[in-house]
């Protein structure tokens, strides 16, 4: 037999391909329940979803200053705010 008189190579069964969910993309893997923002990682979604309650967990030691998240400049202490 030469290559044009060959047979084309099977197609896979549809059986396989169709029982396995599609790959959601990264970025709609974790998504925000109150905006609909979507995050590819849970801790970029817990992380923004601290917007939403409005908690501010984080005190600068020098100004009182609260933040969401802490900004930490490498010359201070932990929870003293680079931004004051």
């Amino acid at each position: 037999m030469t290559a044009s008189t060959l047979p084309p190579p099977p197609l896979p069964s549809s059986s396989s391909s169709s029982s396995q969910p599609p790959h959601k993309p990264l970025h709609e893997r974790f998504r925000c329940s109150v905006c609909n923002a979507s995050y590819a990682r849970s801790g970029h979604l817990r992380r923004h979803e601290v917007t939403h309650s409005g908690e501010k967990n984080f005190v600068c030691e020098f100004c009182g200053r609260r933040f969401f998240r802490v900004y930490v400049s490498s010359s201070s202490s932990l929870y003293s705010s680079s931004l004051c």
